[in-house]
């Protein structure tokens, strides 16, 4: 038999829940921190390390019900309560982000907000010196077709220039024929008059 005094508060609900960072996990295999130590104000990750679970709990759990979790990234929305004490992402894009989260006893109090700060490194093919770069290597490319093209309508200028030259000499040596055969014909007229 249970006996209820309502009369009698439950010494948990004074007290301020404060949530904790139990680890950090990248790739599902490796420990980028563990929660012995000091979290550091900012934990960087190589680009090839962009699946990232996040592990947390509360200090003070409650008897009544289980605490209730939430949870945004870079002050957007905040997720919906859930008992879940992990989260985790997958393919994050490359950037800078604020994790936060928030833990609800079943009394309703809410936690302060706890926050950690991580980095996925742009990979050295994206940086923008490599940009430069690629950007130089696409105008050579362009300059090296430009001179190529121009270097084989030379080429086809020459050729269309000495088969002009050639016709042309033709032209004028079948015109001093035509004109000795018409001198010769006049010459020919005249004598027979």
């Amino acid at each position: 038999i249970y006996v209820v005094d309502a009369a009698v508060k439950d010494p948990t609900s004074d007290i301020k829940q404060k949530v904790s960072y139990r680890s950090v996990i990248i790739n599902d295999d490796s420990l980028a921190w563990g929660g012995f130590s000091e979290l550091p104000d900012n934990l960087l990750f190589q680009s090839d390390e962009r699946q990232i679970k996040i592990s947390y709990s509360a200090d003070y759990p409650s008897l009544l019900l289980p605490t209730q979790y939430r949870y945004r990234i870079n002050g957007g929305r905040w997720s919906g309560w859930d008992f879940d004490t992990f989260t985790e992402y997958n393919n994050q894009p490359y950037g800078k982000y604020e994790f936060e989260v928030q833990a609800r006893d079943a009394f309703g109090n809410i936690s302060e907000t706890i926050r950690i700060n991580f980095e996925i490194e742009v990979p050295i093919y994206l940086r923008w010196y490599m940009q430069v770069l690629y950007l130089l290597l696409f105008a050579l490319l362009i300059y090296a077709t430009v001179l190529w093209r121009m270097r084989r309508l030379r080429k086809e200028k020459l050729r269309l220039e000495s088969i002009v030259q050639e016709r042309t000499a033709e032209v004028v040596k079948q015109k001093d024929e035509i004109e000795e055969k018409s001198k010769s014909l006049e010459n020919a007229l005249t004598e027979l008059l």
